[in-house]
């Protein structure tokens, strides 16, 4: 418990700190009434603005003083990046380009003056009374293209004289005294407000950006969207690619590669009876019977078993077109190459003799999967008529000079057929998937086609690279 002596001595030390601040607060008023000072302001548009677009920018002044002002003057402008595109004050003012038909404000004319002067454009009022206030503006139009900046302006005044009140005592020395005139001289310094003029191409990305705060929700919400469409697009695909894995892998061991296969016999037969049956027609040999006859019994073995190996190779193609319907590659690329080359192959063996086709379509007919070379050459011996009717197209073709060409387009055909099912599989066996010919001709074969169109050039040299762009080859 305090004793009473203890708080005596206390209480007028809490007494002067609570007395204190109102004190204080007393003293910081501002002087008596009729001792004002002069208000200024200024206010830009807006902040942003784009090359030979135009800005508006106010400048206020508020007489708070108990006299008058004299010549309120714009002493300075400080407008990087802008130029001057018309004053709305004084005699620069134009009712319709500032913005207004009738001007309002105060007269800023001086007792018994009736024209405001001319000389000077940067003269805003010449007097202001005590208590007016005055509000001007002007126009600005960007020309560059600067960073942020602030525009500001400086502003000069001179207080003038009281005006004197007539007296009405009769005995004049009981009137006021009249206040001397005011010498004082002023300026102050108005911020305008901050501005940047830019390009175009800067202001409408700055302008149609949305800000920090609407930009990250939105991005956020955007990426989650599509985070959700991706992974749901995945998932499709993966069930897509899991559905077509077993059934491109059973059409592939079922009907490419035994095509691809036998193909590969028949070039191989051909190849051998090629350079022995070109060498007889260079000879002299006229005829598919003495061609056949001037060629040495090892080559021409070989060429009878890749004849067999050739008609295999076509009844292999019906049988897939049959029971697939078509090719189901890795791509379409792939697809549209392996068409291009059967055809080219039919146009240089068949040619266009209907005859000719429809003696390959009997023998297709005659053929299955389960028949040998040994069965089609006793029908051959045994002078079947539609294998007679081929066997001499044979013979002819293979004497020709483009059989070799014929046989590259062939060698290309089984290696897009490996090479697109082995895609399939690519990431099961270790190693790169590609295409390397293994002779000229072939490799002709695929420039060849490359010169055609532009997918099949992109996709030759993927195939070859053995490895592919992500997303600009994914097609490949």
């Amino acid at each position: 418990m305090y004793s009473p002596r203890a708080i005596e001595r206390t209480f007028p030390a809490a007494l002067f700190l609570l007395t204190f601040p109102l004190l204080a607060h007393a003293q910081a008023k501002p002087a008596a009434a009729g001792t004002g000072n002069v208000a200024s302001s200024g206010h830009l548009g807006r902040d942003m603005v784009k090359q030979n677009d135009e800005v508006r920018f106010w400048i206020s002044v508020e007489n708070k003083t108990t006299f008058p002002i004299l010549n309120i003057h714009l002493d300075r402008l400080e407008h990087a990046g802008f130029e001057k595109k018309r004053w709305c004050w004084g005699t620069s003012f134009e009712k319709q380009a500032c913005g207004i038909e009738v001007r309002p404000g105060p007269s800023c004319l001086a007792p018994g003056q009736k024209e405001f002067r001319t000389d000077d454009q940067f003269l805003l009022c010449p007097y202001l009374r005590p208590g007016e206030s005055l509000a001007v503006w002007g126009d600005l139009i960007a020309t560059d293209d600067l960073p942020p900046h602030e525009l500001s302006a400086v502003l000069s005044w001179k207080l003038g004289q009281k005006p004197v009140i007539p007296c009405k005592q009769k005995d004049s020395t009981k009137c006021p005294a009249v206040e001397p005139p005011q010498e004082a001289e002023s300026s102050q310094f108005v911020a305008l407000g901050r501005a940047e003029p830019v390009a175009p191409w800067r202001y409408f990305f700055r302008r149609y950006t949305p800000r920090t705060e609407i930009l990250i929700p939105g991005a956020l919400t955007v990426l989650g969207f599509f985070f959700t469409w991706w992974t749901g697009r995945n998932e499709q695909r993966n069930q897509i690619w899991t559905t077509m894995l077993g059934k491109v892998h059973g059409f592939a061991m079922r009907y490419y590669m035994p095509a691809a296969s036998i193909c590969a016999g028949a070039v191989a037969g051909t190849d051998v009876f090629r350079t022995a049956a070109r060498a007889a027609r260079l000879a002299g040999a006229a005829g598919p019977a003495a061609i056949a006859a001037a060629v040495p019994a090892a080559n021409l073995e070989a060429g009878r078993k890749g004849f067999t190996f050739l008609m295999m190779f076509h009844w292999w193609r019906r049988e897939t077109f049959l029971k697939v319907g078509a090719y189901h590659l890795r791509t379409r690329s792939g697809e549209d190459l392996l068409r291009i080359f059967a055809g080219d192959h039919d146009r240089a063996f068949l040619g266009p003799t209907e005859a000719i086709r429809r003696s390959l379509d009997r023998i297709k007919n005659m053929l299955a999967k389960a028949t040998t070379s040994d069965e089609i050459l006793e029908l051959l011996d045994g002078g079947h008529p539609d294998l007679n009717a081929l066997w001499p197209l044979f013979v002819n073709w293979a004497a020709s000079e483009n059989c070799n060409r014929d046989l590259g387009v062939l060698e290309a055909f089984v290696s897009v057929t490996v090479y697109e099912v082995n895609r399939v599989s690519k990431d099961w066996y270790p190693g790169s998937v590609k295409i390397v010919p293994q002779q000229q001709r072939e490799l002709d074969a695929f420039e060849e086609k490359a010169r055609t169109s532009k997918d099949v050039r992109n996709y030759v040299t993927a195939a070859q690279r053995g490895w592919r762009i992500p997303i600009v080859e994914r097609s490949y």
